[in-house]
């Protein structure tokens, strides 16, 4: 005996999370200026339940009478009936009153998080919207309305929701001013960075860090150093106190920990991976293994990702552990879905992966770094300096990029001595090769392959 599909349909629960309802009302409650991060995204309409909604409509509307916002003013505004829901008074004091109110304010510390809180609630309503439409366009269907009316009609609410979705990226300008100023302060201070650093000096003073929206391509020939590079950052980062993504196409995640701890300890990779320690390397291996496990790092070593898989993967490290930095190990191994695959060929997939990789990092306002192989071409000229025409597979990386990094270490080559009698055996140099918001530059460093550590020139 089968059960109708629509009957099962209403018994289920629509899409919401009351969590982040009370989370953006309970900010707001706290401190009403959080209003300026929220107004231009959520309605009333967007919150589940009628409290809610009866709530976030006489705060909106203090908000834009420049009244103060706390819990007695809502209160007080609900109870008079001037908050736009009919109801608003019986369904606020049908979840608790003044004591619901209390209770909101009780469950969060601030407004730190309240934007992103709000794009969760706004994402809950859109869905709920798209179930409406579905439910709608059946009922024409079944009633026999003509194709077209019910097309029209379809395509007609796909629009309302695509405008609502629309509101997702939008900024609101005087929040940028203000933020942008605040920047501006920042750089005045001792500390200068207004990005991620990575903590090489010279790199961090030249850069001022690697900054939020920025696509990083940190490129080189195999064995150069790249991925090393990429994890003592991430390392250092975390331990500084950013929350790190890594994704790791070529190597399993037990390989960077063991890199990780190679750096950590600087001990050499191979004795590292024999387990052939002395009784003090056992030791100090052992007191560390606590400091690395607490490390806020997040990582992914699934071998064949898809651009949307990584995409949707680092959403949700962004929603849910509010990561800071992104590293992409490397750019050359992401493949585009099935579809567009067979429709493209190499060079046009992986000019479509760095422009989706450029959007990620404005999607989440976070720096991400991709990794990316050379190309032959480096190997036979004279100078063996990587250029940006030397970008494997697409002039694309270069056009997304707003940064190019690239390495290049001397002694690789069989230059062990510089010009001038220097010793080049440790030498690895940091070409800036393209700053889209700063000078190229050429940083110097040192090298030891057999640690994967990167020190600043002596």
């Amino acid at each position: 005996m089968s059960m109708d599909t629509s009957y099962i349909a209403q018994q289920r629960v629509m899409p919401q999370s009351a969590d982040m309802e009370r989370a953006v009302l309970g900010a707001l409650l706290l401190d009403g200026q959080g209003m300026m991060h929220v107004s231009a995204l959520l309605t009333e309409e967007d919150f589940y339940t009628e409290a809610h909604r009866a709530i976030y409509a006489a705060i909106r509307q203090l908000y834009q009478q420049h009244a103060p916002i706390d819990v007695m003013t809502v209160y007080e505004k609900i109870s008079k009936g001037d908050a736009t829901l009919p109801h608003g008074t019986a369904a606020l004091e049908g979840v608790g009153g003044m004591l619901y109110l209390m209770q909101l304010t009780n469950d969060v510390t601030g407004p730190a998080h309240i934007q992103m809180h709000a794009q969760i609630v706004k994402e809950k309503a859109v869905l709920r919207s798209m179930i409406r439409l579905s439910q709608a366009t059946m009922d024409l269907c079944y009633r026999g309305t003509d194709f077209i009316d019910v097309l029209g009609a379809a395509m007609s609410g796909l629009d309302g929701i695509n405008s609502t979705i629309a509101k997702l990226a939008e900024r609101d300008y005087p929040q940028i001013v203000y933020d942008t100023v605040e920047s501006l302060h920042r750089a005045a201070t001792s500390e200068h960075y207004t990005g991620v650093r990575i903590y090489l000096r010279d790199f961090d003073t030249h850069t001022l860090g690697l900054q939020r929206t920025d696509l990083i391509v940190l490129a080189a020939r195999p064995a150069m150093g790249k991925t090393a590079f990429a994890v003592q950052a991430a390392k250092r980062q975390a331990e500084n106190g950013a929350r790190v993504g890594i994704f790791s196409l070529e190597m399993s995640a037990t390989q960077l920990v063991e890199r990780i701890f190679a750096n950590e300890l600087r001990i050499d990779i191979n004795a590292l991976k024999r387990g052939a320690l002395h009784h003090t390397q056992w030791t100090e291996l052992d007191e560390r293994t606590g400091h690395v496990a607490g490390l806020p790092i997040w990582l992914c070593d699934s071998a064949c990702l898809t651009i949307s898989e990584i995409c949707s993967i680092a959403k949700k490290w962004k929603l849910k552990h509010h990561i800071d930095i992104l590293y992409i190990d490397y750019l050359q191994l992401i493949t585009v879905d099935a579809t567009a695959m067979r429709h493209m060929n190499r060079e046009q997939q992986v000019a479509s992966i760095s422009r989706r990789l450029k959007q990620l990092a404005k999607e989440l306002d976070i720096p991400v770094v991709a990794l990316s192989q050379l190309s032959r071409a480096v190997e036979s000229r004279g100078s063996k300096r990587p250029m940006l025409s030397d970008l494997r597979e697409s002039g694309a990386i270069e056009q997304d990029a707003d940064m190019v990094l690239f390495l290049h270490r001397p002694a690789y080559y069989g230059e062990l001595t510089g010009a001038s009698g220097e010793d080049l055996r440790t030498r690895c140099e940091i070409l800036i090769s393209k700053f889209r918001n700063g000078e190229i530059g050429v940083i110097d460093t040192e090298f030891h392959p057999e640690h994967f550590y990167f020190s600043n020139k002596a």
